[in-house]
């Protein structure tokens, strides 16, 4: 009986993280999905189905998720300038990130769930470290590892304000990026949140 329900268990863990793969590529690239332009702006709920994964089948099926996320994010046309010109910079401030977004939530919902903390809360508090962890991290590697290529495409920027001028360019992408901070974290904390209960109260009710 526990053999057979060992395999109930795989067939369903491997059958949930197959459907969420499928909903973060098909986010990833199929537009207007993935990413909502508002204006100028562009948020991504691609941060979602990780932390969704993370939540209700664990660590390392969100590890899996935030691996498919940086692909597809190393994969953008996009950036396709950037890549050809550092390539190993670009694919570890894709990929390394991402992996985290996977991660943090999913032990930080083990965490909490072994406090008095209301489940809901736990929920809530892992879906929106997800889109946090994602911008932190993310912004923490472009110093790290783009620091080069952004002195190479703004020589402007550079040559006026100096020696502070990666300061200044980082900044003004900061200042920029603030709006798609809070709204993807309140998406992630919102729409998260609600999955997440949803799939623990019923399909993944013995959770």
């Amino acid at each position: 009986m526990d053999q057979n329900n060992n395999k109930t268990l795989n067939v369903r863990f491997m059958t949930e993280l197959a459907l969420l793969t499928a909903i973060e590529l098909i986010m990833c690239f199929v537009p207007g999905l993935g990413y909502i332009p508002i204006g100028a702006l562009k948020i991504t709920l691609l941060c979602i189905p990780v932390a969704v994964g993370s939540v209700v089948l664990g660590p390392k099926a969100g590890v899996f998720l935030g691996f498919v996320f940086g692909m597809s994010s190393f994969l953008d046309p996009a950036k396709s300038a950037m890549m050809a010109v550092i390539p190993v910079q670009s694919f570890v401030t894709a990929i390394v990130p991402r992996l985290f977004v996977g991660l943090v939530p999913g032990l930080v919902f083990m965490a909490l769930r072994k406090t008095r903390i209301p489940h809901s809360v736990s929920v809530s508090i892992a879906c929106l470290l997800a889109p946090l962890t994602n911008t932190v991290l993310y912004l923490l590697f472009f110093v790290i590892f783009l620091r080069q290529y952004m002195l190479e495409i703004n020589p402007d920027v550079y040559n006026f304000f100096g020696n502070h001028g990666f300061l200044v360019s980082y900044g003004m992408m900061f200042a920029l990026s603030a709006l798609n901070i809070v709204l993807e974290a309140v998406a992630g904390l919102v729409i998260g949140s609600a999955i997440c209960n949803v799939l623990l109260h019923t399909v993944n009710k013995s959770k």
